[in-house]
C-alpha cells in the first residue's frame, strides 16, 4: 500500500470516527433534553399544581378546624353545621373537584408504572362528596361527611415526595 493510500485510509478513518462520536453526541443530547422536557412537563402540568392545591387545602382545612368549636359530646349546633356545609361547598369540594380533573387530565404524566392509591382514593372521596352534596341539594342532612374520607397525609406525602424529587431530577438535567 502506498503512503498516499494511507493518507486517504486514515482520512476515511478518521471522518467515519467523527462522524459516529456526532451521532452518538446528538443522540445522547437529544435524550437528554427529551428527558428534560418530561420533567419540565411534569412539574408544569401535574405535580407543581398538585402540590399547590394540596397544600391550599391543607391551609383551608387547618383554618377551619380552627374555626369550629366542637362541643365536648361531639355535637356541633346548627350554626356550625351550616358553616360546615358552606366550608365543603365552597372551599374543600372545589379544591378536590380540581385536584381529581388534574389527575384524570394528567394521568399520563405521573411517574410511577401504576396509579399511586392516594390518588385513588382522592378520586373515590371527590365522588362520595358529589353524592353527599346532591343529598343535601335535596335537603337530605342525614349524613354530613363522605363515606370516604379525604386522603390528607397519603396525599401530602405524595405531592411532596414527588414535586422535591422531580424538582431534584430538573436542576440536575439543567446543570448538566
Amino acid at each position: 500500500m502506498k503512503m498516499y493510500e494511507w493518507y486517504i485510509l486514515a482520512t476515511v478513518v478518521v471522518a467515519f470516527t467523527g462522524y459516529l462520536f456526532t451521532y452518538w453526541n446528538n443522540l445522547r443530547h437529544a435524550k437528554h433534553q427529551a428527558e428534560l422536557e418530561l420533567v419540565n412537563r411534569r412539574l408544569n402540568k401535574f405535580y407543581g399544581p398538585l402540590y399547590i392545591i394540596v397544600h391550599s387545602t391543607a391551609i383551608a382545612y387547618h383554618e377551619h378546624q380552627s374555626k369550629l368549636s366542637k362541643k365536648q359530646n361531639g355535637q356541633i349546633s346548627k350554626k356550625e353545621q351550616e358553616e360546615y356545609k358552606a366550608w365543603i361547598l365552597s372551599v374543600y369540594a372545589p379544591l378536590a373537584e380540581k385536584l381529581s380533573a388534574l389527575i384524570q387530565d394528567g394521568a399520563h404524566l405521573i411517574r410511577e408504572e401504576k396509579m399511586p392509591q392516594a390518588l385513588l382514593d382522592l378520586i373515590a372521596h371527590v365522588y362520595v362528596t358529589k353524592a353527599l352534596i346532591y343529598k343535601w341539594e335535596n335537603g337530605d342532612y342525614s349524613e354530613l361527611h363522605p363515606s370516604i374520607d379525604y386522603p390528607f397525609k397519603e396525599i401530602t406525602e405524595y405531592a411532596e415526595e414527588s414535586y422535591s424529587e422531580l424538582k431534584a431530577q430538573q436542576l440536575k438535567l439543567i446543570a448538566n
